[in-house]
């Protein structure tokens, strides 16, 4: 009985193990599950992909809105993720909240009216979603776009900086003329590069934590033969030589596996900066051609059409029917998404998982600097610099009035792994 009784426990064990193993080590799945609330059939698709950001994808859908969330991996790759679905609505708007079994805060309130999904910085001043953000608070569903942003500012040179609104792990880079101010949550950095002021930034760019700017011949000539590279965690200067003078008619192509491309038209050169040695090479030139990058691969072109247009790397998004639309300026790609501002200042988000719903976040007028950092994007509006977050929403950075005047490069930012001490 005893040896009949411990092939039994160990047959358990090797079962229960052998499911636990093959729970660790898949690597994506999709449920379809319902929820019913107030006479409202939701359909669930539950997708859970490690190669999409380690993330769990939602997708509710009923006749009246389709909603999508992308969540942190906090369940241990297990299904049926959603518990409840709080609903708010009226003749004209479906809004939604999805409970899951595990609060991480990170999603928000979304929105149905006519067809259109919106997140909750575009609606969130509809009396509606007023009441429904009180009623989730009652329940102790604490997104942190429910609460006011920190308004306690401070001057810092000619910037108002609302230190309190910078996320923990950015560093906020502002070009100042002179050189740049190195904002951030704890501190504040300022790193001169020139003795006068330089009004055009065309040829300064930050790489991970460091920033390149040329060392110009002079105040009236800008043409150059090295990088200085200042790192912005700690003001450390290093410097990297180019085999020629490279002319103030340069541009920069973009940049790749961490090396910056930059091409001379005058003297049709394409240079490679690889800052990690400290090397240049020229990659480009009439015998060679133009090195470009899709986004997918290198390819070579004829060296004059770098000339004739500038030539930036960009990748074609164009097999995605919703990335077609003529009104998009500009496309951005996270790990987990895609992201566009149409001519109109409207900004959206789609998820890779479902590439058929696009969520319309917000609207601005004539944004410009505008640029995606993780799943974070940073836009200039007027004199302020903001950045917009799913479970934040948008939040001001800092403000000075040269944004008015002057919008070439003024700002980049730089999210360190580590939090600042």
């Amino acid at each position: 009985m005893k040896k009949v009784l411990s092939i039994i426990i160990l047959l358990m064990i090797l079962f229960f193990g052998g499911q636990w193993l093959i729970t660790y080590l898949k690597k994506s799945h999709e449920v379809h599950y319902e929820y019913v609330v107030d006479d409202i059939t939701f359909n669930i698709k539950e997708k859970y992909d490690k190669s999409l950001d380690d993330q769990y994808y939602l997708e509710l859908s009923s006749d009246k809105g389709t909603f999508t969330y992308a969540v942190p991996n906090l369940y241990q790759k297990k299904k049926n993720i959603v518990k409840e679905i709080k609903v708010a609505k009226n003749d004209q708007m479906l809004c939604v909240y999805p409970v899951l079994e595990k609060e991480s805060f990170t999603h928000n309130i979304e929105c149905s009216v006519q067809g259109v999904t919106y997140g909750y910085q575009a609606v969130k001043d509809n009396d509606l979603v007023k009441k429904f953000v009180e009623d989730l608070k009652k329940e102790s569903i604490a997104v942190e776009a429910f609460h006011e942003e920190k308004g306690e500012n401070s001057k810092v040179g000619q910037s108002t900086v609302y230190a309190n609104n910078i996320l923990e792990n950015d560093r906020i880079v502002f070009y100042n003329y002179r050189g740049v101010d190195v904002f951030s949550l704890k501190n504040n950095r300022q790193l001169t590069f020139f003795p006068w002021d330089k009004y055009e930034n065309q040829h300064g760019i930050l790489v991970d934590h460091y920033y390149l700017v040329p060392i110009y011949q002079s105040e009236r000539v800008f043409d150059f033969t090295e990088l200085r590279i200042f790192d912005i965690t700690n003001s450390d200067i290093s410097n990297i030589t180019f085999p020629d003078t490279v002319s103030m008619n340069t541009y920069i192509n973009g940049v790749e596996d961490g090396k910056v491309y930059y091409f001379d038209k005058d003297h049709m050169v394409q240079y490679e900066v690889n800052i990690n040695n400290r090397s240049v090479r020229v990659v480009g030139n009439e015998s060679l051609g133009g090195q470009y990058y899709n986004g997918e691969k290198w390819e070579t072109l004829n060296i004059r059409d770098f000339v004739t247009t500038e030539k930036k790397f960009t990748k074609d998004y164009s097999d995605i029917e919703l990335l077609k639309q003529e009104s998009i300026v500009q496309i951005f790609e996270s790990a987990s998404s895609y992201y566009y501002y149409t001519n109109t200042g409207e900004f959206y988000r789609i998820y890779k998982a479902f590439p058929k719903n696009a969520t319309f976040l917000f609207k601005v007028s004539n944004p410009n600097n505008v640029n995606l950092y993780g799943d974070t994007l940073y836009y200039v509006v007027g004199n302020t610099l903001y950045y917009y977050q799913e479970n934040t929403s948008q939040r001001r950075i800092l403000s000075n009035n040269e944004f008015l005047y002057n919008k070439m490069n003024r700002v980049a930012v730089y999210k360190s792994e580590d939090v600042e001490e």
